[in-house]
């Protein structure tokens, strides 16, 4: 037992190691034009927020200023139109915000220079759940998961000049409680309270949403929605690298066998040369070597086998070095 939990905390180390270490080096070369770097721009600042539907209170309904990453109840907190959520029984009056409907809007700015690239893409790496998103007052995206990064081409929409962003949440509970009530089962769900918010059915095991939410039996409940990860821009030609992934093959002490798993997002077949190197634990740089590549347009799916030698391997304290 003592030497097979030596081993999977070994290989699970190598595993780690290589996903956190491992450094992407890519020079992806159409021929005979090369491809320009890929640009990001933040679009986290200016925005501001409003109640829209679901509540009576006329002073949320106004616009007051949000931050990016976050969420309604942090802004609604920072702008002083709600009391401290974790005084007294303050989170039993406050979930009506959780049931409200809210909308959140920025502006900003690209040039022409911007747009000549061939993709400009909207970039969401979080929306909290349920998001309509207008792009210059043009639906471009129904969101409902909580969880996964929305990537948008925008081009089309956008304007040379100032360009309105607007994002309408609904509410994940009044969403959800007419679908789950015309179920013919009822799943089981970790909420221990809810204040009678989903006529006693509980709606998060339908959504993607984080469960803690719901409350738990640490924690209180707190229905939240907003832009609780980062959004920005993205301008690319050609190509693009839309995932990357180290696979475990086989590790042992004298040989590491893993694989770069790579999704290449190209615009139109092409010819592409794809370079990999990893850093030592020491910080130096080691060369794994190149790949000529044959894309097609879309979604290119690349292995790249890698063989290293003595491998480092990383262990918890106390079980090596």
């Amino acid at each position: 037992m003592t030497m097979m939990r030596a081993g999977f905390l070994r290989n699970l180390s190598v595993r780690l190691f290589y996903s956190v270490a491992c450094l992407l080096l890519y020079s992806l070369v159409t021929l005979p034009l090369q491809a320009a770097e890929p640009s990001s721009r933040s679009l986290d600042s200016g925005w501001q927020f409003r109640a829209v539907a679901n509540t009576d209170r006329s002073d949320v309904k106004e616009w007051h200023p949000a931050q990016v990453p976050g969420v309604v109840q942090t802004d609604l907190l920072n702008s002083k139109l709600i009391p401290d959520p974790f005084d007294r029984d303050n989170e039993f009056h406050l979930q009506w915000i959780g049931l409200a409907d809210w909308e959140y809007q920025t502006t900003f700015q690209i040039d022409a220079a911007a747009l000549a690239h061939e993709h400009v893409d909207l970039v969401f790496d979080g929306l909290d759940t349920f998001a309509d998103v207008y792009l210059n007052d043009q639906a471009v995206l129904h969101a409902d998961n909580m969880f996964r990064r929305w990537r948008i081409p925008a081009k089309a929409t956008l304007k040379s000049g100032p360009n309105t962003l607007r994002i309408v949440f609904h509410s994940a509970v009044e969403k959800m409680i007419p679908y789950s009530k015309s179920l013919p089962y009822i799943l089981p769900s970790i909420s221990t309270h809810n204040y009678g918010n989903e006529e006693n059915i509980a709606t998060a095991p339908y959504t993607r949403k984080a469960p803690y939410n719901y409350g738990w039996d640490w924690g209180p409940r707190f229905m939240t929605e907003g832009i609780w990860q980062p959004v920005r821009l993205e301008t690319w030609d050609a190509l693009r690298i839309e995932n990357f992934h180290i696979h475990q093959q086989h590790i042992a002490s004298d040989l590491a066998n893993v694989a770069a798993e790579l999704e290449i997002e190209a615009s139109k077949p092409t010819t592409a040369t794809l370079t990999l190197a990893h850093d030592e634990m020491s910080g130096l740089q080691t060369a794994d070597g190149s790949q000529t590549l044959q894309l097609n347009a879309g979604i290119n799916h690349v292995s790249f086998p890698l063989r290293i030698v003595s491998p480092k391997l990383l262990y918890p304290v106390g079980y090596g070095a």
